[in-house]
């Protein structure tokens, strides 16, 4: 479903009641959860196809978790102002 806010802006409705955040460590080549642990298994999370656009794009991301499709997963790059 695809909707629009107060101001116009183009709303999509993913259908996801929640989403995990993941921070990228280009020095040390991991990602790193919401609560400061390093997650080594990426590839239960994201998809090879995924963690391949992030490092080209090298920017924010979102996609959905590889084995649960209800979930949403936010990739932060280390340069990204993560306030907005």
């Amino acid at each position: 479903m695809i909707s629009a806010d107060y101001f116009g802006h183009v709303v999509y409705d993913l259908g996801c009641e929640d989403a995990i955040g993941l921070f990228y460590d280009a020095e040390c080549n991991v990602f790193i959860d919401e609560d400061g642990f390093i997650s080594w298994s990426i590839f239960e999370i994201i998809s090879p196809n995924d963690l391949f656009l992030f490092k080209r794009n090298q920017e924010y991301m979102l996609v959905r978790h590889r084995s649960i499709p209800e979930l949403l997963v936010e990739l932060y790059y280390p340069d990204d102002d993560y306030d907005s």
